[in-house]
C-alpha cells in the first residue's frame, strides 16, 4: 500500500468518527474489505457489529471503551490527534468515492484471477455486471429527474434563472457568439492547421483569464514549461521576447514585480512528454495542486488533445477510436470538475490553406469535433498574415451561432491577440487595440444580458 493510500484510509476513517453527514453518506457502503490497514479494518469490523446490536454507528469513546486490541485502541488514539484541518467534508466524499471504485474494480480482478488459477471458468460468467457495478459506484443515489414531481419545481425554476458559470475569453467579439466566453463543463477546441499558432492563440487566452482574476491550469504535452512561460512573460510585461532576453536582471525583476501587482489570478504550468499524459494525470496534478499549494483551477488549457494518451488502451483502437476516447474522457473531466476546458486539434490535409474550414477539416477523429462543445476553426490567409490578423471561424457552438466568423488582432513578439479594429469602433470600445494592457481587458458580458433581459420584459 503506497503511503497516499495509507494517509487517505486514515482520513477516512477520521471523519467516519468526526463529521456525521459525511458518514451518514459513507456507512451504508462501507466495508472492511475496501481497506488495507490491518487496524481500519478491525474498527470496521467492530462498528459494524456495533451498528447491528445499537443501530447506530459507534461514536469515538464508545469504540475506545469496548476495543480490546491494544494496537487498535493506539491506533484509534492516532487517527482522533490527525490534523485535517485542510480538508473538506466534500473533498474527503468525492476521494472516498473514487477511493471505494478503485477498491471494488480490484477485488472484481482478484476474484477473475482466482478463479482462473482455478479453472473454475463458469464462475467468471458474472464478472461483467459485477466491473460494471464496480466502476459505477457512486454515493449519488438519484436516478433520473421527475420532471412534474412537485419536489422538483422549485429547482426546476431555479435552473431556468441560474446561468453558467463562465469566464469570458478576453475577446468581445468572439464572446459575443458563445454567450460570453467558455462554459463550465464544456470542451473548447481550437482546430488549425501545422504551425498556425494554436499554443500561441491558447497562451494568449490563459493569459488574459489570469489578468481578469482566474486560476489558470496549462498543460503542455509540446513545449516546455519554460518556452510556454516565456510566452506568458511577453504577453503580460507588454514586451516583445527578443527585448526581455536582452534585459539586465534588475530590470527583469522590476517587470516581474510589475506584473505580479496587476495578477488577480495564478498560472500554473505542468509539462509532460508527447504521448504520456492522460486525464488521469491531469486529475492527479489538480489534486497535488490543491493539497500542496491551495490551487484549484478555474479553467485548464491542454496543449493539445491530439498527443495526450488515452486512460484506457485496447489493441483494437484504431486512431478514430483512440482519439474519440480521449477527448471523451478530457470532457468528462471537465464536467467532473465543472470547468470549462480548452484545447487544440490539427486539421487534415484537406484543411491545408482552406480559407474555411468545417468539421470535416479534423485530424485523426471526426468523433473528438463530435464531442466537443465549441470548435473554433483558426484560418489565416497571406493577406491577413502581412495584416496581423487571424479568422476565428465558430464551426461548432452549442451556445449559439455556427458558421459565423470574426477577425481577431495577433501580435506575435508580444503573444497577444485583441479584438479586431473595425468591431472595437462598432461597438465603441475604448481601450487601446494592439496593444492594450491587461488590467484594462474587460467584456461587456453582464450588460449585454441585462439590456437583452429587459427588452424580454418591456416585450
Amino acid at each position: 500500500m503506497s503511503d497516499n493510500d495509507e494517509l487517505l484510509e486514515n482520513i477516512i476513517m477520521k471523519f467516519l468518527y468526526t463529521d456525521e453527514k459525511l458518514r451518514d453518506k459513507i456507512v451504508p457502503y462501507l466495508k472492511f474489505s475496501i481497506f488495507e490497514e490491518v487496524e481500519n479494518i478491525e474498527l470496521i469490523k467492530f462498528a459494524k457489529k456495533f451498528m447491528v446490536k445499537f443501530k447506530k454507528f459507534p461514536n469515538a469513546k464508545e469504540t475506545r471503551l469496548m476495543i480490546k486490541n491494544s494496537d487498535t485502541y493506539r491506533h484509534l488514539q492516532k487517527l482522533l490527534k490527525m490534523d485535517t484541518s485542510e480538508y473538506t467534508s466534500e473533498m474527503i466524499l468525492n476521494e472516498t468515492e473514487i477511493f471505494i471504485r478503485q477498491r471494488c474494480i480490484m477485488d472484481v480482478c482478484y476474484n477473475i484471477v482466482e478463479q482462473i488459477n482455478n479453472d473454475d471458468m463458469s464462475a467468471i460468467g458474472g464478472s461483467p455486471d459485477a466491473m460494471r457495478e464496480a466502476v459505477a459506484f457512486s454515493f449519488d443515489d438519484s436516478v433520473g429527474l421527475d420532471i412534474f414531481d412537485a419536489s422538483v419545481e422549485d429547482s426546476i425554476y431555479e435552473q431556468f434563472h441560474d446561468s453558467d458559470v463562465v469566464i469570458p475569453t478576453g475577446l468581445d467579439s468572439l464572446d459575443d457568439y458563445i454567450e460570453g466566453g467558455v462554459h463550465e463543463k464544456t470542451l473548447s477546441l481550437i482546430m488549425a492547421e501545422t504551425n498556425m499558432g494554436k499554443s500561441l492563440i491558447m497562451g494568449a487566452l490563459a493569459t488574459n483569464n489570469v489578468f481578469m482574476g482566474k486560476n489558470v491550469l496549462y498543460i503542455t504535452c509540446e513545449m516546455s514549461e519554460f518556452k510556454i512561460g516565456e510566452r506568458v512573460l511577453a504577453n503580460a510585461f507588454d514586451m516583445k521576447i527578443d527585448d526581455i532576453k536582452m534585459l539586465p536582471k534588475n530590470k527583469f525583476g522590476k517587470c516581474f514585480a510589475k506584473s505580479r501587482e496587476k495578477l488577480k489570478g495564478k498560472f500554473v504550468v505542468k509539462e509532460y512528454p508527447t504521448g504520456v499524459a492522460s486525464v488521469n494525470d491531469i486529475r492527479n496534478v489538480v489534486k497535488e495542486l490543491a493539497l500542496k499549494k491551495k490551487f484549484t483551477p478555474d479553467i485548464i488549457y491542454i496543449d493539445y488533445i491530439g498527443i495526450m494518451s488515452g486512460t484506457f488502451t485496447s489493441k483494437n483502437d484504431n486512431t478514430y477510436t483512440a482519439q474519440k476516447r480521449i477527448t471523451e474522457e478530457v470532457r468528462g473531466l471537465a464536467v467532473e470538475l465543472s470547468i470549462p476546458i480548452i484545447s487544440a486539434i490539427q486539421t487534415n490535409r484537406g484543411g491545408m490553406g482552406k480559407e474555411e474550414l468545417d468539421m470535416t477539416n479534423a485530424s485523426d477523429s471526426i468523433g473528438t469535433a463530435f464531442t466537443a462543445d465549441v470548435i473554433i476553426g483558426v484560418t489565416q490567409t497571406d493577406e491577413l498574415r502581412a495584416a496581423g490578423k487571424y479568422r476565428f471561424n465558430i464551426i461548432k457552438n452549442r451556445y449559439g451561432q455556427n458558421k459565423v466568423g470574426v477577425l481577431i488582432n495577433v501580435n506575435y513578439p508580444k503573444m497577444r491577440l485583441t479584438d479586431d479594429e473595425e468591431y472595437v469602433k462598432k461597438n465603441e470600445v475604448k481601450i487601446p487595440l494592439s496593444d492594450k494592457k491587461h488590467d484594462d481587458i474587460k467584456t461587456n458580458t453582464k450588460k449585454k444580458k441585462k439590456n437583452k433581459l429587459k427588452n424580454i420584459i418591456d416585450a
